[in-house]
């Protein structure tokens, strides 16, 4: 009997001897490591920022250009008065400041002085254009009276509006644009009116004028009869446009493609104001059998 208790005692310490052994290896747990910042370093400054262009500072693209054009730019619609400024070389002495109309007419032309202070290179110049009279398209030309360069001619096509003006759309036939000749076809050129008036009547008037002598070399022509004048042309609360014609309108016209074509003219050209939605066309107040083949 004393001999199991002593073999029960021996197991007991034996398995207590094993099992403070095995905690005892066990791994210290990792302690997360840390790290202290610096904050007596301030962070370093963002790199500066490019400085922005500067009208009037050379740049490498423009070295050795006669003639620089600043303003205005091109496509730019301008009312007067507006400025036409830029630099050249100060040893050309002057520039000429030209407007043309789009029939190639001269409309307006100065020469100005280039002046510089002295040892520059390049000399400024500015010229404030008033009233031309018109309105529409025209092209500004600026040059170097005294040279041959190419380089020497600025050229700006611009859109000169009054104040009180607005650009419109008016529609014309164009065989070189619809050489299959769909008589319904039209294409439009821009207009500039007074935003004064009736707005439907303005964009008929300048349908009437027809396309200009430049847009003509293009292929634009009008299918309306000469001295055709407008009557009255007014809108009802449905957005339906009656625009009333003297017998011109009618008279001496043959032919259904004629007739189709006049007919999509009128109509383009009212139908571009999102207030309308249909177009009555009429001679003297009549309405039936106008602009029939």
């Amino acid at each position: 009997m004393k001999r199991l208790i002593f073999v029960i005692v021996l197991v007991v310490v034996a398995v207590l001897g094993f099992w403070f052994g095995r905690s005892s290896l066990s791994p210290a747990p990792l302690q997360e490591e840390t790290r202290t910042v610096n904050t007596s370093y301030p962070l370093l400054p963002p790199p500066p920022e490019s400085e922005p262009y500067v009208p009037g500072t050379p740049v490498d693209a423009e070295a050795g250009l006669p003639l620089l054009l600043e303003t205005p730019v091109d496509g730019a619609v301008v009312s007067p008065p507006f400025e036409v400024s830029g630099r050249a070389l100060v040893d050309q002495g002057q520039v000429t400041i030209a407007v043309v109309d789009a029939n190639g007419a001269e409309v307006f032309s100065r020469r100005l002085a280039v002046a510089a202070p002295a040892g520059e290179k390049y000399g400024r110049f500015a010229l404030t254009v008033g009233d031309l009279g018109q309105v529409g398209d025209l092209i500004l030309r600026v040059s170097l009276p005294e040279s041959d360069d190419p380089e020497a001619v600025q050229v700006r096509k611009i859109s000169f509006a009054q104040p009180d003006t607005v650009e419109v759309q008016v529609y014309f036939s164009n065989q070189q644009l619809d050489p299959w000749v769909d008589c319904s076809k039209v294409f439009s050129v821009k207009r500039t009116v007074s935003s004064r008036s009736n707005i439907f009547r303005a964009a008929l008037e300048a349908l009437l004028a027809g396309p200009t002598e430049n847009e003509a070399t293009y292929g634009y022509v009008s299918q309306l009869p000469a001295n055709v004048k407008i009557k009255s042309v007014g809108a009802d609360a449905d957005g339906i446009v009656t625009a009333d014609f003297d017998r011109n309108l009618d008279r001496g016209v043959a032919g259904s493609c004629r007739v189709g074509a006049i007919r999509a003219q009128i109509e383009a050209t009212l139908r571009q104001f999102p207030e309308v939605k249909s177009v009555v066309v009429s001679v003297e107040g009549e309405k039936e059998g106008i602009l029939q083949p």
